[in-house]
This record gives C-alpha cells, sequence and structure tokens, in this order.
C-alpha cells in the first residue's frame, strides 16, 4: 500500500464512519481495504453480515461496515452481489432508500452519476425484524468511462416507530392498535387526522363500506391518465370516491382538531405481495405547500396503514420526513395535476430548518 493510501484510507473511514453517527471503533466486522486489513470490532443494531458476488464484473466490494459498501469500479459493465444484512436488536427496522455517494459530501468519494444500483428482494419499507436476517441481490449498472475505487453506498434502514410521535399527542406511550368505534373523540393535529381516517366514520377506512378509499387508490395504480415518473397517489382535495373528496374526512374532525390546515394523500403500496392490505398515508400542512417553491422539501409525516385478519385497518408505522413539493397527478377520473408533494422524494428525517 502507497504511503498516500496509507494516510487517506483511515482519513475517509473516520469520516463515512462519522456520517453514519458511529465512532471510528464500532467500523463492523469483515472490513477490508485492499484485502489487506480486517477489523472486527463493535457494530450497530443493523449491520451487513456478508456480502457475495454473483458476477462481479465490472466491479468489487473492497470493504463493508455498519450498513454501507465501498466498491471499486474497473469497466463499464453488470456487477451482482448478495448481500445479507443482520438485525441483531430486540427493535423493528424498514429499509427505507438507497444513500448514493453524492449525498455524503465527504472528500474522495465518488460523485458522479454513471453507476445505479437496483435491489432484489428489499424495497422501500420491508421491514427487518428482531434477531432475523435478510438476503437480497444489489445490482450495479455502470456507464462507459467510470473508474473509481471509491464508489460509496448506503441501504438506509429507520427504527420502525408508531403515532405516538405525531403532533397532538398529549401521552408519548405507544396505543397498541387501538379499535375503531363510531363518533369518537380525536386528538388534535397529525395523531387526530390518522385516528380520523382510521375511524368508521363515513368515507373512512373502517366505515361499512371500507373499499372506497382503497378502491380509489387502486385506480390511480393502474390509471392510464398517471404520467409516467408519477406515483400512484389519490390527493385529498380530488374527486376521487363516490360522493366527492376526502376532504370529508377532514371536515368530520374540524370541530375537534384545532389545525385545520392539514392535507394528505395515499399512495399505493410498493411491495406488489402486500398492495392488497396496505395504504401509506403521507400528511403535511397545505400552507407549506401552497407557499413553498417548486423542488423545495417540506415536512411530511409518513403513516403505513394496514388491514389485519379480521378487515380492519390499523396503524403499521408511522416515521418523520421531509419531500418536495410540485405539481403532480392526483388520482381521480380526470387525471388534473395538483400541487402536493412527491413521495418518491420522501426522506427519513425532519427539514434542515426543523431539526
Amino acid at each position: 500500500m502507497s504511503a498516500v493510501k496509507r494516510i487517506l484510507v483511515p482519513f475517509v473511514v473516520f469520516a463515512m464512519s462519522m456520517f453514519l453517527g458511529i465512532g471510528y471503533a464500532k467500523i463492523s466486522r469483515n472490513l477490508q481495504i485492499g484485502g489487506s486489513v480486517q477489523i472486527s470490532p463493535l457494530y450497530d443494531d443493523i449491520y451487513i453480515n456478508s456480502v457475495t458476488p454473483e458476477s462481479d464484473g465490472g466491479a468489487a466490494v473492497t470493504w463493508y461496515y455498519n450498513t454501507a459498501l465501498k466498491a471499486e469500479i474497473f469497466s463499464s459493465d453488470t456487477a451482482n452481489f448478495n448481500i445479507t444484512v443482520r438485525n441483531q436488536s430486540d427493535k423493528s427496522y424498514v429499509f427505507e432508500r438507497l444513500i448514493y455517494g453524492y449525498e455524503t459530501g465527504i472528500d474522495g468519494i465518488y460523485t458522479g452519476d454513471g453507476v445505479t444500483a437496483t435491489l432484489t428482494g428489499l424495497s422501500s419499507m420491508q421491514a427487518l425484524e428482531p434477531l432475523t436476517s435478510l438476503t437480497f441481490r444489489a445490482t450495479l449498472s455502470i456507464s462507459s468511462g467510470v473508474v473509481t475505487d471509491a464508489f460509496f453506498l448506503k441501504f438506509n434502514f429507520i427504527e420502525k416507530t408508531g403515532s405516538e410521535i405525531l403532533p397532538g399527542n398529549p401521552d408519548p406511550e405507544p396505543d397498541p392498535e387501538p379499535e375503531p368505534t363510531p363518533n369518537p373523540e380525536f386528538h388534535d393535529d397529525f395523531l387526530g387526522l390518522v385516528e380520523a381516517i382510521l375511524s368508521e366514520n363515513d368515507k373512512c377506512l373502517n366505515d361499512q363500506n371500507q373499499t372506497l378509499i382503497f378502491d380509489a387508490v387502486m385506480d390511480s395504480l393502474n390509471s392510464s391518465k398517471r404520467p409516467e415518473g408519477h406515483a400512484p397517489i389519490v390527493h385529498c382535495q380530488v374527486k376521487s370516491i363516490s360522493g366527492g373528496t376526502m376532504s370529508s374526512v377532514m371536515e368530520t374532525v374540524n370541530q375537534n382538531i384545532k389545525n385545520q390546515d392539514l392535507h394528505f394523500i395515499f399512495e399505493a403500496y410498493p411491495e406488489p405481495e402486500y398492495q392488497d392490505s396496505r395504504l401509506v398515508l403521507y400528511m403535511y400542512h397545505g400552507i407549506e405547500c401552497k407557499e413553498a417553491a417548486d423542488g423545495e422539501e417540506i415536512l411530511v409525516y409518513k403513516q403505513i396503514v394496514k388491514k389485519n385478519y379480521d378487515g380492519v385497518w390499523v396503524e403499521d408505522g408511522t416515521y418523520i420526513g421531509r419531500a418536495e413539493v410540485g405539481e403532480f397527478f392526483g388520482g381521480g377520473n380526470n387525471g388534473a395535476l395538483v400541487r402536493t408533494i412527491n413521495p418518491y422524494t420522501w426522506k427519513a428525517g425532519a427539514p434542515e430548518n426543523l431539526q
């Protein structure tokens, strides 16, 4: 190893460690740098347990730690790696998204767009339960002319939390799957909105029909009017269900919720095998969406809801995040664009101005 590399490598490793929120002494096991150094220290709740090349044409993984890996890219080709991640904790996690090197701000990391990664066997919001492992395939597609020994990729998992994190909750203790009741007293703010949507009130998920919202979202998923690249969503103020819009849900809770500027959209669940029993709900302040310039990020809460074995819709994970504002397909029959957030840009963690 050259003198330059002996100096550079520890600093790059240390910088990545700080980015991931772990100390230098906690870089994960099996760390390999050029095949000459191995470290087996502590690791966090979720960590990469193994990386096995299936076809390494054009790339080779040189080391990995936590849920991140570094690869050398030496020719245009397609490389496949089988990756196993382990949850050693007693907490549930979900996969949020891939984080590329250009997002880290670390000097010396490849920041171009000539390498893209696709995953098989791991998708957005897929759960990794306590004391379990998951194996998936990562495929690197490498454009012509790309050569680097510092391609960085992180598989970002976030802890599964409940609606107790939502504004409007006076009690931080979670309420495990509360049963819907007719004409309930809702909490304030976003928590009250979730309670209303899951209630038995008219046009809500657990009303006597139970299919109005779900059918509207599925119509959006299969709609020929949805532009390419736009998410399959239904906006709360788009005419998409029998009798009008889902804004009636907000009208129902306005008597109880002080903040009457709550907007929401429903999105079809990303995993096809669960699309008949899960939906994704995004909630944000309408005034922020109207005033924000296109492309800016605003605070957005992400709520997963699922249908239980008994047919009752319940909460299944709540997360704070941000997403970009713009004009997007809003669902319904007319194919109109609405000003809302783009679910495809949602990232965990509040916007910088709220952190």
